[in-house]
C-alpha cells in the first residue's frame, strides 16, 4: 500500500473502493509513533458503526465506500481532526463521483470528542470505573467501554440492569426481584444471592470488592468478597435513590428526601445525625468527598449538601440525572436535552452542552471528559472544549426554518419554533451570540440587501443582527417570503402582498387567494409565482401578464424560465408549470422532510433515513442525475439550497456542506490557485478560477497595510488580527474549494497561491498575512499553503523567461555595499559557505563583494545563478555610499545581465525592485516590505538558500525560511519578507540532480 507522506493513500492504485480493514492493520501498525495514523484509524472504526447504522433505502443511493469517506468526514470535522479531515476529503475526491462534503458542522464547538452506536441495547444506567465506564442496559445487557475503543460484554441480568457499580476490576449491577451480576478480579460470582426479593436501585463498590446494595423497598446491605449480606440498620418504607461508600463510612440517600451517613459496619452507627432535604429526591448522586447533589420533584433547582448546609448551585428544567467527576466537578442533564456542568462553587456560572436526543445514562471518565447515552448511542464529550460556541437555541426548541445567503458563502441563519433567530459565518460559528426574537414559529428565511426576511407565525420581519430588533412588516400569519424586483413580498394570511421599502412605506396587494399563502418563489428573468395551502399557483410574467392554476401542488419550490417547479409530496414528483401545461421534471424518494430548490432547477432535500441528498438538474427530456447524498440519519429536518452548496437542520444541529466531484474538479491546476486582485469603485475585488469573488474595503486594507509597518507589537498584533478577518472572507468565498481542488488526491500535497495583483497601489498590501482566523498563518501550515506574488516578464525580456531547471553547479554572489552597518554580512558568509559546501554550490569569491560606486557595482555583478545583495535601498532604487541611489530600472537591468535566477535582495522597502527584477526575466526574487534588521535576516538567507540549491521550489524553501526568520523574534516577520515569481515557472529552480 503505497505512502505519501504520513498516512497511507490507498486510492492511489487506481480504485477508491479501498480495503478498510487491511488499511486498518497498517494504520495500527503505525500508531504508536504517528498520532495522525492513530487519529485516522479511530476515525475509520466510529465511520463504520455509523455506515452501519444507515438504513437500507441509503445504502441503494451511493457506493459504500462513499458513504465511508463521508462518515469519516463527518467525523473528522466534528472531532475538530485537520489532517483526518484532508485525507476524507481527498478519498471522495479519488471517486470521482458527485459528493456532498461537509464543510462545518456545529458539532465541532460543543465539546463532543468521540461518538460510538454500538451498545448492544438502550442504556439506562451508568458509572465510571478506573479504565472507562461500565453500563447497564434496558434489555439486560452489561457492558464496558472505553476511550478510544468499543464496548465489552460483561455479562447479561434479565429483564433489565437498574444499577451498575464499577471500581478497579470489580462491577456489580442490579435489577428487579434482586438479581444482580458481580464480576471480580479471580470470581464471575463474589457475592453471595441476596435475602431479600426487591429490586436493587442503588449500589457502590469500593476497590476492596466491598458492595453497598439499596433496594426499592428501603433497605441498605453490605457484604464483602466471599462473606455475607449484612443488613445496615436505616431501613425506611422509601426507594434508596444513591449509596457511597468510603474507607470510614457509607452514605446513602431515600427517594423521601431521609439521609443518612453511618459507619461501614452494621453495628457502627451514625457517623453524623440524619437530615431530611425537604421534598420527594428525583435523582441523587454523592461525591468522593462526601458532598451530595440532588434534585426535588417539581423545582428546577441542583442542590448541594455539604456538612449539614444546603446550596443551590444552578437552575435546570426538569432534572433527571447528576453525576460527580472525580475531582468534584458535578454535571446535570434534563428535559431541555441540556447539559450543564462546573464545579460545585457557589455563584458559578455552569458550562452548557446541547444534546441532540433524550439523555438516558451519564457518568464521568476523568474531570474533563463525560460519557452520555442516548439510547444505544454513546457520546463522550471533552469539557475543556466545552462552551466557548454553543449554537443551539433555548430549551424544548427545534430549528424549523434555515436560510441562505446565494452571494454569500459565509452567511447563514436559522429560526426555530419559539422564534429565535441567529446568524451563522462560513465555518457555522454564531455570529451573535444572544439570539433574535418574532413572534411566533419562523417559516422561512430569505436574504434580503444586508439582513433578512423572516416569515412566521406572528407576521413577516425584517432583520439585520446589525440593526437590531427585526422591524416587523406585517402581523398577519406568514409562510412565505420572497425578494421581487429588489424589495419584499410576502404572505399576508391569504394575499402576497409588495412592499417597496423594509423601512416603511404602504404593502401593496399582488395575489388574492382564498386560504394561506403557503410558498413564494422569484424567477431570475422576474417571473413572480406563488401556492396557496390549497395547491393553487398564480404566475406573474416578467411581461405583466398572469395565470393560475388550480390544484397544481403542495409546495412550491423554484422558478424557472419557463415556469415555477411544484411538489406533489403524495407521489414524489416534481412538475414544471406553464400557461400551455404541466411537464414530468423529477421523480423524487418519496417521505422527504423537507425540499429546497435553487434557481438553476438542483433540488435538496433531507430524509429521517438517508441524511442530506441533492438530486441533480433535470434536462426538458432527459432523466434526473444521479443524487449526491450526505448521510446523517435522523439528524436533520430542514434544509435550504443555493448553487454548489447546502444547509441543513435539525434539533439544536446545523451542517454545511459543498457538492463536489469530477465536474468541479477542473477548476485549479493541481497544486497551484489563481487569485486576481483588482481595483474597483466598491474595493478590492479578490476573484477566484472557478468564478468566486470577494471584495475587500479600501479602508480595512489601508488599515492592513499600516498595522502591518509598523514596528509596534501591538500594532503589529492587530494587523495579524485584522488578516484573519479580512482572509475569512476569501476562504467562506470559495478559496477553500479552491484548495482542496489544487490538492487533488493527496492531502499532503502543499498548495501555492499565486497573487496576479493588477492594479500598482495594491502591490505592497502584506496579503502574506490574509488567513483564516483561528489558524496558523497558512505559510506554517502543515502542509503549508505558500503565496507569491507572480509578475509577468516584459515584453522585451520574454527571450530568457523559460521556466525549469538548468544543468551544472550553480553559480553564488554576495555583494554588500561598504557599510559598518553590514560587517556582520561577513560572517554570514561564512556560515553559508559552510551550509552550501554539500550542495556543490560554486562560490564567485571568496568573501562578499564590496561596492561603493557604481564603477564598484558593475566590477562585483558576474556572471551567477543566485545573487544576495546586501544594500540601504528604498522605492527609488539601491543607496550607494558615494554616488547616491541607482534607480530601480537601473538597478533591474545591471542586475539581470548576470543572467542569475535567484536574487535576495536585503535592504528595506527592496520589493520594488523585485518586482522589476521579475520584468527583466529573473526568475524568483526575494525582497523586503518594508524595514529590516540584518542581523536577524541572515537565519532567512541561510535557510532560503540552502533548500533552494538542494532542489526544493522556492515557494517551499521560502516557507522553512519564514519559519527560521520568526524565531528570531523579528515583529511582524511574515510580513517583511516578499517572494515573487515569474509567470508560469514552477518554482523549481535548480535539479537536484545538480546537487549530487
Amino acid at each position: 500500500m503505497p505512502l505519501t507522506g504520513r498516512l497511507p493513500l490507498p486510492w492511489k492504485g487506481g480504485s477508491a473502493d479501498i480495503d478498510v480493514p487491511s488499511l486498518l492493520g497498517l494504520l495500527e501498525s503505525m500508531a504508536g509513533h504517528d498520532p495522525s495514523a492513530r487519529d485516522l484509524a479511530l476515525t475509520l472504526k466510529y465511520a463504520s458503526a455509523r455506515v452501519q447504522s444507515f438504513g437500507p433505502a441509503a445504502q441503494e443511493d451511493v457506493p459504500s465506500y462513499v458513504r465511508y469517506a463521508q462518515a469519516t468526514l463527518e467525523i473528522a470535522v466534528e472531532w475538530k481532526m485537520p489532517v483526518v479531515e484532508r485525507w476524507a476529503v481527498a478519498w471522495l475526491t479519488a471517486s470521482r463521483l458527485p459528493h456532498l462534503q461537509m464543510r462545518w458542522s456545529s458539532r465541532s464547538r460543543d465539546g463532543r470528542a468521540r461518538l460510538d452506536g454500538r451498545a448492544s441495547g438502550d442504556a439506562q444506567t451508568m458509572a465510571s470505573s478506573n479504565t472507562g465506564i461500565c453500563l447497564g442496559t434496558g434489555s439486560g445487557d452489561v457492558e464496558t467501554w472505553a476511550p478510544g475503543g468499543g464496548t465489552k460484554r460483561v455479562g447479561d441480568l434479565p429483564p433489565a440492569v437498574w444499577t451498575v457499580a464499577a471500581n478497579a476490576d470489580w462491577i456489580f449491577a442490579g435489577g428487579p426481584n434482586a438479581h444482580f451480576l458481580g464480576r471480580g478480579p479471580t470470581s464471575s460470582v463474589p457475592w453471595p444471592k441476596l435475602p431479600h426479593t426487591a429490586g436493587i436501585s442503588a449500589a457502590a463498590v469500593t476497590d476492596d470488592g466491598l458492595v453497598v446494595s439499596g433496594d426499592e423497598h428501603g433497605v441498605i446491605q453490605v457484604c464483602e468478597p466471599g462473606g455475607q449480606w449484612s443488613e445496615l440498620p436505616v431501613r425506611r418504607q422509601s426507594k434508596v435513590i444513591a449509596v457511597a461508600v468510603d474507607e470510614g463510612r457509607i452514605s446513602a440517600v431515600w427517594r423521601d428526601g431521609q439521609v443518612a451517613v453511618l459507619g461501614r459496619a452494621p453495628d457502627e452507627g451514625r457517623v453524623r445525625a440524619d437530615q431530611n432535604l425537604g421534598g420527594t429526591v428525583v435523582c441523587a448522586a454523592w461525591a468522593a468527598d462526601g458532598q451530595l447533589a440532588f434534585a426535588l420533584d417539581r423545582d428546577t433547582s441542583v442542590r448541594v449538601l455539604s456538612e449539614g448546609a444546603v446550596r443551590t448551585v444552578w437552575r435546570h428544567q426538569g432534572v433527571r440525572m447528576l453525576a460527580w467527576s472525580p475531582g468534584g466537578r458535578l454535571a446535570s442533564t434534563g428535559a431541555d436535552h441540556r447539559i450543564r456542568t462546573t464545579l460545585p462553587v457557589p455563584n458559578a456560572e455552569p458550562d452548557e452542552l446541547g444534546v441532540e436526543s433524550r439523555v438516558t445514562a451519564m457518568a464521568f471518565v476523568t474531570d474533563d471528559s463525560l460519557v452520555t447515552a442516548h439510547g444505544r448511542e454513546l457520546t463522550q464529550w471533552d469539557l475543556a472544549r466545552s462552551g466557548s460556541d454553543d449554537p443551539t437555541f433555548e430549551a424544548d426548541d427545534k430549528i424549523t426554518a434555515v436560510g441562505l445567503d446565494p452571494d454569500d458563502r459565509g452567511r447563514s441563519a436559522a429560526g426555530t419554533r419559539l422564534g429565535l433567530l441567529r446568524e451563522y459565518d462560513g465555518r457555522g460559528s454564531a455570529m451573535q451570540w444572544d439570539p433574535s426574537r418574532v413572534t411566533g414559529t419562523v417559516h422561512q428565511l430569505v436574504r434580503h440587501r444586508r439582513g433578512w426576511l423572516v416569515a412566521s407565525q406572528g407576521g413577516a420581519y425584517w432583520w439585520s443582527p446589525e440593526a437590531g430588533d427585526p422591524r416587523r412588516l406585517s402581523n398577519r400569519l406568514c409562510l412565505a417570503v420572497a425578494t421581487w424586483r429588489g424589495s419584499p413580498v410576502y404572505g399576508r394570511y391569504a394575499e402576497v402582498v409588495y412592499q417597496k421599502d423594509v423601512q416603511g412605506g404602504s404593502p401593496v396587494p399582488l395575489l388574492e387567494f382564498e386560504v394561506p399563502v403557503r410558498d413564494i418563489a422569484v424567477g431570475a428573468d422576474g417571473c413572480l409565482a406563488a401556492l396557496d395551502c390549497a395547491g393553487t399557483v398564480q404566475v406573474i410574467c416578467p411581461d405583466g401578464r398572469r395565470w393560475r392554476r388550480e390544484k397544481a401542488g403542495d409546495r412550491l419550490l423554484a422558478c424557472l424560465a419557463d415556469g415555477p417547479l411544484v411538489l406533489s409530496a403524495a407521489d414524489a414528483v416534481v412538475s414544471e408549470l406553464s400557461r400551455r401545461g404541466n411537464r414530468h421534471y423529477a421523480q423524487l424518494r418519496s417521505g422527504a422532510l423537507s425540499v429546497a430548490a435553487v434557481d438553476s432547477g438542483e433540488l435538496a432535500a433531507v430524509y429521517s433515513d438517508a441524511g442530506v441528498v441533492v438530486f441533480g438538474r433535470a434536462g426538458t427530456q432527459a432523466p434526473m442525475d444521479s443524487p449526491v447524498v450526505a448521510e446523517a440519519p435522523g439528524s436533520y429536518a430542514v434544509v435550504a439550497a443555493a448553487p454548489g452548496r447546502t444547509v441543513a437542520a435539525g434539533r439544536g444541529r446545523m451542517a454545511g456542506f459543498d457538492r463536489g466531484g469530477e465536474e468541479t474538479g477542473k477548476l485549479s491546476t493541481a497544486g497551484t490557485v489563481n487569485l486576481c486582485v483588482g481595483q474597483e469603485k466598491v474595493g478590492c475585488r479578490v476573484r477566484f478560477p472557478g468564478g468566486g469573488n470577494t471584495v475587500l474595503a479600501d479602508t480595512e486594507l489601508a488599515r492592513f497595510q499600516e498595522g502591518a509597518s509598523s514596528d509596534h507589537v501591538g500594532r503589529l498584533s492587530e494587523a495579524v488580527d485584522l488578516g484573519g478577518r479580512l482572509g475569512d472572507r476569501l476562504w467562506f468565498a470559495g478559496l477553500d474549494q479552491e484548495i482542496d481542488r489544487a490538492r487533488g488526491t493527496d492531502p499532503g500535497q502543499p498548495v501555492r497561491i499565486n497573487w496576479l495583483i493588477e492594479d500598482s497601489h495594491l502591490v505592497d498590501h502584506p496579503w502574506e498575512l490574509l488567513h483564516p482566523a483561528g489558524g496558523p498563518l497558512c505559510w506554517f501550515d502543515a502542509p503549508p499553503v505558500t503565496m507569491v506574488r507572480v509578475v509577468a516578464p516584459g515584453t522585451s525580456h520574454m527571450a530568457g523567461a523559460v521556466s525549469g531547471t538548468r544543468a551544472g553547479r550553480p553559480r553564488m554572489l554576495v555583494v554588500r555595499t561598504r557599510d559598518v552597518l553590514l560587517i556582520g554580512v561577513d560572517d554570514a558568509y561564512d556560515q553559508m559557505r559552510r551550509r552550501t559546501r554539500r550542495s556543490n554550490v560554486r562560490l564567485v569569491s571568496s568573501m562578499p563583494e564590496i561596492v561603493n560606486t557604481v564603477e564598484d557595482l558593475d566590477r562585483a555583478l558576474t556572471v551567477a545563478d543566485v545573487l544576495h545583495l546586501w544594500a540601504h535601498s528604498g522605492p527609488d532604487g539601491v543607496v550607494l555610499p558615494s554616488g547616491g541611489p541607482v534607480p530601480v530600472s537601473d538597478m533591474a537591468r545591471r542586475i539581470s545581465n548576470t543572467g542569475v535566477r535567484l536574487v535576495v535582495l536585503v535592504g528595506c522597502r527592496s520589493a520594488g525592485l523585485g518586482r522589476e527584477l521579475v520584468r527583466h526575466g529573473v526568475e524568483a526574487v526575494v525582497g523586503m516590505r518594508t524595514a529590516v534588521y540584518n542581523h536577524t535576516v541572515q537565519s532567512l538567507v541561510e535557510e532560503l538558500t540552502a533548500q533552494v540549491l538542494a532542489g526544493v521550489p522556492v515557494d517551499l524553501a521560502f516557507v522553512e525560511a519564514l519559519r527560521h526568520y520568526v524565531l528570531t523574534g523579528q515583529p511582524g516577520a511574515p510580513a517583511v519578507p516578499l517572494l515573487h515569481l515569474r509567470a508560469g515557472s514552477t518554482g523549481a529552480l535548480f535539479h537536484r540532480a545538480d546537487t549530487a
